[in-house]
């Protein structure tokens, strides 16, 4: 885990976005006002074609769900209980 809480390729839910991957982390300056910050670069698993820049100190981003690889573990383990049921 880096500084900032949550690593590039780790699962996070955004609100009414769901699951999201988190594809970069990087400084940017969205507005001259501004000073550069550290942002999240977001991709829904809902709407894969938009993308979400969220500020690393937003408390909105709160669960992590882990890499890909554990997440497909999980829904893997999810389906295979279901089956057994």
């Amino acid at each position: 885990m880096n500084r900032n809480g949550f690593d590039i390729g780790e699962y996070v839910s955004y609100g009414i976005n769901g699951m999201c991957n988190i594809e970069d982390i990087r400084p940017m300056q969205l507005s001259q006002s501004v000073e550069k910050m550290m942002y999240y670069i977001l991709r829904p698993e809902s709407n894969p074609k938009s993308t979400i820049f969220v500020p690393v100190n937003n408390q909105k981003l709160v669960s992590n769900a882990g890499t890909d690889d554990k997440r497909r573990n999980k829904c893997n383990a999810g389906a295979d209980e279901g089956q057994n049921a």
